[in-house]
């Protein structure tokens, strides 16, 4: 609204300038024939400005800006305000310095730095939108952009990503300035930011959770490696164990095996023995001698027994 009613104030003193201006002209009748257009060129201009057709009313405003008799405070106001609307920024810029230039000390200075503060914000120029502003704000304590004034430089910081000092700004404005123009964009952006601190806090949460997690999980793994090694190492231990009583059983059976063997070998040649004394002496023995071959014959078959019932048994 502002904004609004300061457009047309200085549409209709720039229109009454240019009657005068008309008015003038006919009466003397001396100035130039191409003078004569500045008038023309300034109605367009504004013509332009109303319709929003911004770069028309640009290139109006710069052609009548060039004659002295329309080159204007107002005219060049309503030239930086088409630029801004234009967002051609730099040329604002530099129509904000021939505006002070052309009118130090005018009564639209203060709403020419406004719009130059604005304009650095746009480029993204934040330390020069910050110090411009500030500025504003020191030396019109109680303009009517002063809350507007307030709610760019909390614009700024919040894209410089300084969250809670842009908060401090926005939550002014709440306070000292609640009939402010920016409200609805205000009350936006700290709910904005009121629920960035929510997520940061939550993110912070997670990441302490997920780091004590983390340690967790490689404390675990440690000591499942741990006790990975030391099972396997009892395993391996126990295998070994186990393959040495397989080699000792192994052996002993060799052993055994090996010895029924030879006491086989020799009990079948030492009844082989017995049996050919048998027949080839039993005619000319006497009874003891017999006696005594029949006992070695069943003691050779007594041990043949327990041998084969060791065998058995080891089986």
């Amino acid at each position: 609204m502002q904004n609004k009613s300061m457009k047309q104030i200085i549409i209709l003193f720039l229109c009454f300038f240019i009657l005068m201006h008309l008015s003038v002209f006919s009466q003397e009748g001396t100035a130039s024939r191409l003078d004569e257009y500045a008038p023309h060129f300034a109605q367009q201009g504004i013509k332009a400005y109303e319709e929003n057709n911004w770069d028309l009313a640009i290139h109006f405003f710069k052609r009548a800006a060039t004659f002295p008799s329309t080159s204007t405070q107002e005219l060049w106001y309503m030239l930086i305000m088409s630029e801004l609307y234009a967002e051609k920024y730099e040329d604002l810029l530099l129509d904000v310095y021939e505006f002070k230039k052309n009118f130090p000390g005018s009564y639209l200075t203060s709403f020419i730095e406004y719009q130059e503060g604005r304009a650095h914000y746009y480029l993204k120029e934040w330390d020069l939108a910050i110090s411009v502003l500030s500025d504003f704000c020191v030396a019109y304590p109680e303009h009517e952009l002063y809350a507007s004034s307030l709610f760019w430089i909390a614009e700024t910081l919040y894209a410089m990503h300084y969250y809670s000092l842009a908060a401090s700004f926005y939550e002014r404005i709440v306070d000292e300035y609640p009939k402010s123009v920016k409200m609805t964009e205000v009350l936006y952006r700290l709910d904005v930011i009121h629920q960035r601190e929510k997520e940061e806090k939550l993110l912070l949460l997670l990441q302490a959770t997920s780091e004590e997690y983390l340690s967790s999980k490689e404390e675990y793994e440690r000591q499942l490696r741990q006790f990975q090694t030391e099972e396997a190492i009892g395993l391996r231990k126990q295998l070994n164990d186990a393959q040495a009583k397989i080699a000792q059983l192994e052996f002993d059976k060799n052993e055994a095996d090996l010895h029924s063997s030879l006491q086989a070998e020799k009990i079948v040649q030492l009844q082989s023995i017995l049996g050919n004394i048998e027949k080839n002496e039993a005619k000319d023995a006497s009874r003891d001698l017999i006696n005594q071959i029949q006992m070695l014959k069943e003691k050779a078959a007594q041990i043949k027994g327990e041998l084969e019932e060791n065998t058995l048994g080891e089986k």
